[in-house]
């Protein structure tokens, strides 16, 4: 009987807040909390971007804002966010795409940026200098050898330490000649303002093996050495 009597008194105050507010308390309560989609993480190494529901409970994704999808993807619900995958976005122009959340519609954008496609690097092997062009607005650049897969960082100021250990490095390399890919780094996006950037594509530079030192001759009679001008190893500044 007291069950009976409970169920009268709970059952009409349920009906009568749907029928003053229009929805359930639980969504009542979601609808006020809730707020428009939100970007975070956009990874172009990983290929994965993080988008916030901000107490949505479900997230649509749109490339031309008439047709759109469930975001599917890992859910975080300490972070209360989806990682979803931007594999299958070209990389050869700037591509949008819009999200809304169930709740709040408000339609937000995000544009990834067109890859760099110019960059190009040439070895003095005279100077034993790189010439980078075409690198946009970077710090750094990223190397490999061609049979390797770990890029190195280095800093593009050529007075900086990690410069000058990447010279030497390719001085050594320089004995038996090497193809070398270059490429500038990622700047990871963070939010729908700060998008970041791609890394670029790789240029390739040969870098040929040094030829067999010279073997030179003194004539200490003359006082000549069997040097010619197609030498790679002459100094015309050293004493004898």
């Amino acid at each position: 009987m007291k069950n009976k009597i409970r169920d009268i008194i709970i059952i009409p105050f349920i009906l009568l807040l749907i029928v003053l507010t229009g929805s359930t308390p639980t969504a009542s309560v979601s609808a006020e909390e809730a707020t428009a989609i939100s970007v975070g993480k956009i990874d172009y190494e990983n290929l994965t971007m993080q988008i916030y529901n901000n107490n949505n409970s479900i997230v649509y994704y749109s490339t031309n804002q008439t047709t759109w999808l469930e975001v599917e993807g890992p859910y975080n619900s300490t972070t209360k966010s989806y990682t979803i995958d931007i594999s299958w976005i070209t990389s050869t122009s700037d591509f949008t795409l819009y999200f809304k959340g169930d709740i709040i519609k408000t339609i937000k954008s995000v544009t990834l940026p067109i890859k760099n496609s110019s960059i190009k690097v040439k070895f003095d092997k005279v100077e034993g200098e790189f010439i980078f062009s075409d690198v946009d607005e970077v710090d750094s650049f990223q190397w490999r050898k061609a049979t390797d897969y770990n890029w190195t960082t280095v800093d593009l100021d050529e007075t900086s330490t990690s410069y000058q250990s990447f010279l030497d490095t390719m001085e050594l390399l320089r004995s038996k000649g090497i193809k070398i890919l270059f490429r500038t780094p990622q700047i990871m996006g963070t939010s729908i303002n700060n998008v970041g950037m791609r890394p670029s594509k790789e240029a390739t530079v040969t870098i040929t093996a040094r030829t067999t030192s010279p073997s030179i001759k003194v004539n200490s009679t003359k006082l000549t050495i069997n040097t010619s001008a197609t030498m790679e190893y002459y100094n015309s500044s050293t004493a004898m």
